[in-house]
């Protein structure tokens, strides 16, 4: 399990330090007015200056850490099952495979929320496919919890 924490919080931490990077190396080569906000279709429907998009990486960090410390503390962790001494350790077990995931997942989100405005042509359907991996890992988690409980 600890491999597992480990890799997820090297590829979020070096998810992170790309937005980052790109953010500063693209700066002056992006336009004043960037969209901000889409529509399920990818269609821009809101807009905003350039600095908003400083708002993805602190964002991304901001869940990237909140979930990483609450994975420190699986006792107050709500389960679709009782917890008991026979099955604490795997559902535990689970769920952290999960956050992992789902961490992994949602950092790179705002990853490509942010490459979708500063790039006009970066298509919607990369993170249509990151908001549904979420909602198939979650589901599979709690099925798989309910089902070993």
């Amino acid at each position: 399990m600890k491999r597992i924490n480990t890799a997820s919080n090297i590829i979020c931490a070096g998810v992170i330090l790309a937005m980052i990077l790109m953010l500063v190396f693209n700066w002056n080569d992006l336009p004043d007015k960037v969209p901000t906000h889409f529509t399920v279709a990818g269609v821009p429907d809101g807009y905003g200056s350039r600095s908003a998009l400083i708002w993805e990486p602190v964002v991304a960090l901001a869940v990237f850490l909140l979930i990483t410390i609450a994975q420190r503390f699986p006792d107050s962790w709500n389960f679709p099952v009782k917890i008991t001494a026979e099955n604490k350790d795997r559902e535990y077990m689970l769920a952290a495979i999960m956050l992992n995931a789902v961490k992994v997942i949602t950092v790179v989100l705002f990853f490509l929320s942010m490459l979708k405005a500063m790039f006009t042509g970066f298509p919607a359907w990369p993170m249509m496919l990151c908001v549904a991996a979420i909602l198939v890992l979650v589901s599979v988690g709690i099925v798989l919890m309910i089902k070993f409980r």
